[in-house]
């Protein structure tokens, strides 16, 4: 099982990543993709992901609860970046489940080092797939 990030999504739905293993996606990523289908002028890519999630199952969803929160307060402490609060959330989801985070951007990559440096976390497994 992984845990996919929103970019990967859309990379499921056009045909340039195939997963491999089942996949579950953060409570963080529903929230993002179902917020670009509902923005007015979005691409059609955008629609098709908000009802891509629409129709996945309950299960499939992995909520963001107190563990998460406790995980992405002790990490992001030290990292200052605003935009980067969702990619953050997402990875403690990632370290909270135990499941390799598959993504697309190379940013979220520059976590795991951030991560390693937190005494008792355990290290963030990250697969970062072509662009």
């Amino acid at each position: 099982m992984i845990l996919l990030d929103t970019c990967v999504l859309l990379r499921i739905l056009d045909g340039r990543y195939i997963p491999k293993i089942g996949f579950k996606v953060s409570a963080v990523t529903y929230g993002e993709g179902l917020r670009s289908g509902e923005r007015a002028g979005e691409t059609v890519g955008n629609k098709t992901l908000h009802a891509f999630l629409q129709g996945l199952d309950d299960d499939a969803v992995i909520p963001y609860t107190r563990a998460e929160a406790q995980i992405f307060a002790r990490f992001a402490a030290n990292i200052t970046s605003p935009k980067r609060v969702a990619d953050m959330m997402i990875a403690a989801t990632a370290l909270s489940t135990g499941l390799k985070l598959v993504t697309a951007d190379r940013q979220m990559a520059a976590l795991q080092s951030a991560i390693a440096e937190i005494p008792d976390l355990p290290p963030l497994m990250i697969e970062v797939v072509g662009v």
